[in-house]
């Protein structure tokens, strides 16, 4: 047999390797960034987690005394985690790229995002149940505050540190150390009359290596730091040029014409970020996380500071709206159906009043939006003080509410979108020379049954009344009532109906249009529709393309998916590639970039050949 192979390496030379290793670890660690998020909901403890198990420094900021505060209220205080199966052209709408929306949820599969929930080791640790007649997954104990603990536990294993009650009002960049010059600058004007500072600078590190700086006369400090590319058609700030110049070539030539480099978003030159708190302190770090939701429930904190802030810096808000949220309107017969609950109704929303057009959930949102009838996957519907909710009607509020922003519109719905600030669109009245527009409409069928159906059971007659005959197939009582009173049929026996009665109780009975006048707004919106369009960010990790090092996740982006658990599918999947994101050391982002402009170069070379 043969003898293993056994090396001896002296104490001294192992020693070397050791403390070597050791070095190469400390300074890797040292490379790593210092990560702030702004947002402790479920998109940003996700960020915060991803960030911090890459090994950055991670401070999570919430405006609260308690993170996760959404997410206790979620699903009834239950927290319907996940949806056991996702169609991204059924259950997800944005305003924007489909494709980038497609992009961003293919990083992160269904599948591998459960594992990662239920993951002891190396997840949240939480144990999932799936709710058969809603296809959605729940934490076995049946709360919510168990998901949000297991997320802050596992994000402070990690050694992610937590501030509360931390109101940040504003973010700026960083200024960089200010480079000595090594001549006296000087001031003169160009052919245009402005007037331009020339000085050469130099830095230990080279970033300002032999450069001219030329800055208008401008604020110095916001143009440098802004980041924005002058050729996006997002950027709203002026550039800034940074003209390089060999020193050799400069003494020859002196003041001759020098070659012009703009400054792109990818090179910027600003130390990190610097949040600026409610009571003045400033925050400062090397990435920053936006997380902070979008405009529901202000109560808990998210009331659009996030929006106000990257509008502020450049970036651009599609109009913001509540998504997810009770309608109001009168009930049936102008009875109080207040507490009423319907379990198999079919709601519809129809974009011209007429069901002629009739889609199915597999269409495409672009079709969707071109006039086709959109039926809810959900079948519950409540009856509230103030009109109508329930996971059916949720399910198409935003369709009415987007009818009524909409230029043109002569729908009823005159106050479907509160006034909340900045980003939000308000509704538009019709022009006196415009022809008279169809109006929008949510109709319901009340028991899912066909028209067909109905119209053989009214054909039978008999003595009983009418009303009777409604409650014997389905219809609740109170109900029942008031669509009788409503077509005039209280009193009226099976045999008495006319056909153009029988006719009208029919369309009724399977296509009611309900009375919608407004909605309860943000108050009640589980989620917020328009925020940051997803062409503004990198979908391979949500980093903004006008503001590098500012990374964005979860409702404040134009992306929102219907009741389920898919809006929580999209805090996770957005929120874990922010925080892998931010978490890149610039060595490893500069490989990622240069990776990713080869592949670019190589398929435009594919194209062009």
């Amino acid at each position: 047999m043969f003898k293993p192979l056994r090396l001896h390496i002296k104490p001294g030379v192992f020693r070397l390797y050791q403390r070597a290793a050791f070095e190469r670890c400390t300074a890797q660690k040292e490379n790593m960034p210092h990560v702030t998020v702004i947002g402790g909901g479920a998109a940003g403890l996700t960020a915060a987690f991803f960030a911090a198990r890459e090994g950055a420094r991670v401070t999570v900021l919430e405006r609260t005394s308690k993170c996760g505060t959404k997410i206790l209220m979620s699903g009834g205080t239950r927290c319907n985690v996940l949806p056991m199966e996702v169609d991204l052209q059924r259950d997800f709408f944005t305003g924007g790229s489909s494709s980038a929306m497609r992009a961003v949820f293919a990083s992160w599969p269904l599948n591998e995002c459960k594992a990662w929930i239920e993951d002891q080791e190396e997840g949240v640790g939480l144990s999932l149940v799936l709710e058969q007649e809603t296809l959605k997954y729940f934490p076995s104990s049946n709360s919510s505050k168990e998901v949000r603990d297991r997320l802050v536990t596992a994000c402070m294993k990690l050694g992610v540190e937590f501030r509360y009650n931390c109101s940040v009002e504003g973010i700026r960049p960083a200024l960089p150390p200010k480079p000595e010059a090594t001549r006296d600058h000087t001031i003169e004007p160009d052919n245009g009359g402005a007037v331009h500072q020339h000085m050469t600078l130099s830095d230990t590190a080279g970033s300002y290596d032999n450069r001219l700086l030329l800055v208008s006369d401008l604020d110095l400090a916001s143009r440098s730091t802004s980041g924005l590319s002058s050729s996006s058609s997002y950027s709203r700030s002026s550039q800034v040029e940074l003209r390089a110049r060999s020193s050799t070539n400069s003494e020859k030539r002196g003041h001759a014409s020098l070659k012009s480099v703009t400054k792109t978003s990818n090179s910027t030159h600003h130390n990190g970020w610097e949040c600026i708190l409610k009571d003045g302190e400033k925050i400062g770090c090397d990435r920053l996380v936006l997380a902070t939701g979008g405009l529901s429930f202000p109560g808990v904190g998210t009331d659009g500071t996030g929006h106000r802030v990257v509008k502020k810096l450049g970036h651009e808000i599609r109009d913001t709206y509540p998504a997810l949220t009770p309608l109001t309107g009168p009930h049936p017969a102008g009875h109080n159906l207040a507490g009423l609950s319907l379990y198999n109704v079919q709601m519809m929303y129809l974009k011209n009043g007429s069901s002629s057009e009739t889609s199915s959930s597999k269409s495409s949102p672009r079709q969707r939006s071109a006039g086709a009838a959109v039926r809810s996957n959900r079948t519950d519907m409540l009856f509230t003080h103030k009109g109508f909710s329930g996971p059916s009607v949720l399910d198409l509020s935003h369709h009415m509410i987007k009818a009524s922003m909409s230029k043109g519109s002569s729908g009823p719905a005159t106050s479907m979108v509160k006034e909340s600030g900045l980003g939000t669109a308000s509704t538009t009245t019709q022009h006196h020379d415009q022809a008279p527009a169809a109006q929008p409409s949510l109709c319901v069928n009340w028991t899912g049954e066909s028209a067909s159906v109905w119209e053989d059971r009214l054909k039978v007659g008999g003595l009983p009344f009418v009303s009777t005959v409604l409650r014997r197939f389905g219809i609740r009582e109170r109900l029942a009532d008031a669509l009788c009173e409503e077509l005039g049929l209280s009193q009226r026996k099976l045999s008495q109906l006319k056909c153009a009665e029988r006719v009208a109780l029919v369309a009724a009975l399977t296509k009611y249009p309900l009375s919608v006048n407004g909605s309860e707004g943000y108050k009640k919106a589980e989620v917020t529709g328009g925020g940051v369009p997803l062409e503004q960010v990198d979908c391979s990790s949500m980093e903004s393309r006008l503001l590098p090092g500012l990374f964005l996740c979860g409702e404040i982006l134009d992306v929102f998916g219907r009741i389920g658990g898919y809006n929580f599918y999209w805090a996770w999947v957005s929120g874990r590639l922010a925080g892998l994101g931010a978490a890149l050391s610039p060595d490893d982002k500069a490989l990622s970039q240069a990776l990713n402009k080869q592949k670019d170069l190589w398929s435009h070379w594919q194209e062009e050949w």
